[in-house]
């Protein structure tokens, strides 16, 4: 039976031209020299399987079969197998970082300091002439830290002195101060002036942006106790009012304050006078005012500022309240003390009850470690104690 062959032609070419064939045609010339005859002879099916065979002896198996292509690796692989090229950028972006960081802390450092310079400059003269000492040790301004100032001064009537804080912004750190550009904060100046006792009545006065209140009113004690809203016609819509009477605002609030409030609304953050001072326990009455700083080139537009507050010192002895004015806010503190009392009373009755269960928990314990004998007599022990207790009661009764 004939044998079907099916060979890979690019495989057949490339075998034919191999030297082997070459040497193969070379060694057998009597092969193309053959009589016609011997050619006829091999026309038989027999001797033509023969010839076949040993054209295709030479080849294997697998050269009969069609060779696939491989196919290309996918990307992710290529991608893989790419070599890694060198690249900085990681390195680059925390570098600049780095750069930045160290440039902004030490510009904004000195933008800090130039700021309090410029305020020391500015009002040095206006201080000295309301104080007999300003500063201390030859140092008019006291650096506490890269954006925190002081100044204090001594030396005036109707009060105990001046204590001026200068708080920045954060300029050294360049997050914060970020934070700051998004968050629109400012420059704060906080002057705290702790009054003689005989200066002012007893009163609360608080002058306030309406957005600052309510975060206020929490944090102060005394605003919390006794302030209400006091309505003002007169001021700017952006600023409450709240005290413990309203002849106080009438008192404060003057026609020289109320045009300086006016035209320094920008600058004006609050005022706060107090005979309860929330700030500093030491001294009872006091005065804080809050400001806005402004840059170092208009910080003169905070004179008229300063110099109501030094005003408004010297206002408070002239403030005389009516009898019903001064018996309504002393009711008002007669009643915060006995809430007070009644709180620590309280406070004392539960702090007794619970060293009582203590004890009583001390002696249970104490009572398990012994033998049933000595609990027995315990117990006969503690109730002879409560009929004695019920006697005296009924006898009391009687």
């Amino acid at each position: 039976m004939r044998r079907t062959l099916r060979p890979n032609l690019i495989n057949l070419r490339k075998k034919q031209e191999t030297p082997t064939s070459k040497t193969q045609s070379k060694s057998s010339p009597s092969r193309s020299s053959e009589t016609p005859t011997s050619k006829s002879r091999s026309n038989s099916p027999r001797q033509r399987q023969v010839v076949e065979d040993e054209e295709f002896e030479d080849f294997g198996e697998e050269d009969f079969y069609v060779q696939e292509t491989p196919k290309p690796p996918p990307k992710e692989e290529r991608r893989k197998k790419a070599p890694a090229q060198d690249t900085y950028y990681f390195e680059i972006f925390y570098f600049s970082l780095i750069v930045g960081y160290i440039l902004n802390y030490y510009f904004g450092k000195k933008d800090n300091e130039k700021i309090a310079l410029s305020w020391i400059v500015t009002f040095e003269e206006l201080l000295k002439r309301n104080f007999t000492q300003v500063g201390g040790g030859g140092v008019l301004l006291v650096q506490e830290s890269y954006n925190i100032f002081n100044l204090t001064a001594k030396g005036r009537m109707n009060c105990l002195g001046l204590q001026a804080n200068l708080e920045l912004i954060k300029r050294q750190d360049l997050f914060s101060r970020f934070y700051a550009y998004f968050t629109n904060s400012t420059d704060k100046l906080t002057i705290d002036i702790p009054l003689s006792p005989e200066t002012m009545d007893q009163f609360v006065f608080l002058l306030i942006r309406k957005r600052m209140e309510k975060s206020y009113q929490k944090e102060k004690q005394d605003i919390k106790d006794f302030c209400e809203v006091i309505p003002n016609e007169s001021l700017p819509k952006t600023f409450v009012v709240l005290s413990d009477s309203a002849e106080v605002v009438d008192e404060i609030l003057t026609k020289e304050v109320l045009v300086t409030i006016t035209g320094c609304e920008p600058q004006l953050q609050s005022i706060h006078i107090s005979d309860q001072n929330p700030f500093n326990p030491v001294h009872k009455k006091s005065m804080r005012v809050v400001l806005t700083l402004p840059d170092e080139k208009n910080m003169e537009s905070l004179d008229l500022l300063l110099k109501m507050c030094f005003f408004i010192v010297d206002l408070l002895p002239q403030i005389t309240l009516s009898k019903m004015a001064k018996d309504k806010i002393q009711k008002k503190r007669l009643e915060l003390v006995k809430q007070g009392e009644k709180l620590t009373h309280q406070q004392r009755q539960e702090a007794a009850q619970q060293r009582k269960l203590e004890k009583m928990q001390k002696e249970k314990e104490k009572v398990l470690t012994l033998s049933a004998e000595a609990q027995a007599k315990y117990e006969e022990k503690e109730q002879r104690k409560l009929l004695r207790k019920r006697q005296m009661k009924f006898k009391v009764y009687q």
